[in-house]
């Protein structure tokens, strides 16, 4: 039986697919904290798009979540090298990998440059955990969601592979 067959896993896809979720997390905090408030305050100052003020500062805030889903999406779209279960799982992996790299490497910096405000400048100057304390809030659900998906199809793929038995190990057989 092939169930005592070794399945490597592609650790070099594991990492680029960590390394580049976590890059555009990264990235998606940067513009949120520095780029989306200017763009707004443009769009705002005349008076005009006020309801859009709203939907930029939302939408900006849930976006990185479903964008780490499409990364993950695209380095599992091979079909003829997709494995069930196995794949799901390192999929489970890496989403589990980058939320704890947004919930404690990024987290952690922005708590810690919190602290480098004097006494004097607290009222004057808005923290960057001021500015996106928000969007660490706003991850929360979607990276649950996320990982409760991948964790749901395991389970659902290994109930097809014990009904098909081994014959349909990969899916694009």
């Amino acid at each position: 039986m092939s169930e005592n067959k070794k399945i490597k896993h592609d650790t070099f896809q594991i990492v680029m697919c960590i390394v580049v979720a976590c890059v555009l997390l990264v990235i998606s905090f940067y513009l949120y904290c520095e780029r989306i408030p200017e763009f707004v305050q443009k769009l705002t100052d005349e008076g005009k798009y006020t309801n859009l003020k709203w939907l930029l500062d939302h939408a900006a805030a849930i976006f990185p979540v479903p964008l780490v889903a499409l990364v993950i999406a695209v380095f599992y779209s091979n079909r003829e090298k997709y494995e069930l279960v196995h794949s799901r799982k390192e999929q489970v992996f890496i989403a589990c990998v980058v939320a704890a790299f947004t919930y404690t490497a990024m987290l952690g910096y922005v708590l810690l440059k919190k602290g480098e405000v004097s006494a004097e400048e607290v009222e004057e100057v808005e923290t960057l955990w001021d500015i996106g304390a928000e969007w660490f809030f706003a991850q929360i659900i979607p990276f649950c969601v996320l990982i409760a998906y991948h964790s749901v199809r395991v389970g659902s793929e290994e109930k097809e592979l014990q009904e098909n038995g081994d014959e349909k190990k990969r899916v694009g057989n």
